[in-house]
């Protein structure tokens, strides 16, 4: 079985010609969570992310749909009540693989009235079964060059020349701000928490709420000693700014970038992310993930948002009127994904008329 999941198949085709699939319940085996983050390559769908305390009293079940003997799709789920949830998030499907995996999960678990993905990139519409999706939040997602030169290139003259300005000065004779990278089991906790309290400090100042619970901090630190990379910059070993990162494969998600805002002046933030992009692409990852949240830096770094989508998918609409509560919460959901949006087409709009 091993075997079979050491190629990698161009997933975005359908065309196969001996497609199988199957049911694996608890306790899963190894080979699924090398697979499952082979295939999709997303933190949000590692093992690091889904085992955690909090889940491991909830079954998690596997569909393993292969090609050839090929594994080509492999999704974690679990059953509440009359529901399935998809534990895999921010990957990316296409819409047959949702489609088989839907009828395969009706036609085994009789009980089963919707299923629920979250934080999916959809890459064809889903014509074949009934169901809903909303626009839930985004990935902004730089594809790294080959080189430095070249991303430099893909950049304004504008924030090319800024970047270099920030960079020159942070490195200057009288800031003296160097950059130092540890991974895994050479972070530092109290650097990750250091790192974390600069950010709630900086959400404060902002009249923004820091989103960031106890549990979840503990969370961020046991991930990070697993999957972590940490940038951080320093002025005589004074933390000054810093970057939280986690890696699967070749690409990297950034969770939290903070700075010390005695540094204001010297925008340490951009210097970070500059020299963490420059360091990524010297180490050939292939995909920086700016994750959700629309600001400026993500864009003028290069990266392009991707939309992530709830689905809920029906059994049956007849049947689902049965269950007013979920339909409920779904119409809440997506009210609230709607108002987000709204509320960001006009910050654009109010900046792009000179308002903002």
């Amino acid at each position: 079985m091993s075997t079979a999941a050491v190629v990698s198949l161009d997933r975005s085709i359908e065309g196969y010609t001996d497609r199988s699939s199957e049911f694996i319940s608890s306790p899963l085996p190894e080979w699924i969570w090398s697979d499952v983050e082979r295939l999709y390559q997303s933190v949000f769908s590692s093992r690091v992310m889904l085992e955690k305390p909090e889940l491991i009293g909830s079954l998690l079940y596997a569909w393993v749909e292969r090609n050839e003997q090929q594994i080509t799709d492999v999704l974690l789920f679990r059953n509440d009540g009359c529901i399935t949830r998809v534990a895999n998030e921010v990957i990316t499907l296409s819409c047959g693989v949702i489609e088989r995996f839907s009828s395969a999960i009706f036609l085994n678990y009789p009980t089963i009235q919707f299923i629920r993905l979250h934080a999916l990139k959809l890459q064809s519409e889903l014509k074949k079964i009934a169901t809903f999706k909303s626009e839930f939040s985004e990935d902004y997602v730089l594809t790294l060059p080959a080189s430095k030169e070249r991303w430099l290139a893909s950049l304004s003259s504008r924030t090319h020349g800024r970047l270099r300005m920030y960079v020159r000065q942070a490195k200057d004779a009288k800031n003296s701000i160097s950059l130092s990278i540890n991974q895994g089991d050479e972070i530092d906790e109290s650097d990750v928490r250091y790192l974390l309290k600069l950010n709630q400090i900086r959400m404060q100042q902002k009249g923004k709420i820091y989103g960031i619970s106890a549990d979840e901090e503990d969370q961020i630190y046991k991930q990070l000693k697993i999957v972590g990379y940490l940038f951080l910059l320093k002025k005589n070993e004074q933390i000054c700014a810093g970057l939280l990162c986690s890696v699967v494969g070749k690409d990297i998600y950034m969770h939290v970038l903070a700075h010390d805002s005695n540094y204001d002046a010297l925008r340490l933030g951009w210097v970070c992310c500059y020299q963490a992009v420059e360091h990524l692409i010297s180490e050939n990852f292939q995909r920086i993930h700016f994750l959700w949240g629309h600001y400026d830096y993500k864009k003028k770094m290069g990266a392009k948002p991707i939309e992530l989508y709830r689905v809920i998918i029906f059994r049956s609409i007849t049947r689902s009127l049965l269950h007013p509560k979920i339909l409920m919460q779904w119409v809440f959901e997506a009210c609230r994904d709607k108002a987000r949006k709204n509320r960001h087409r006009l910050v654009v709009c109010r900046m792009n008329f000179g308002y903002g």
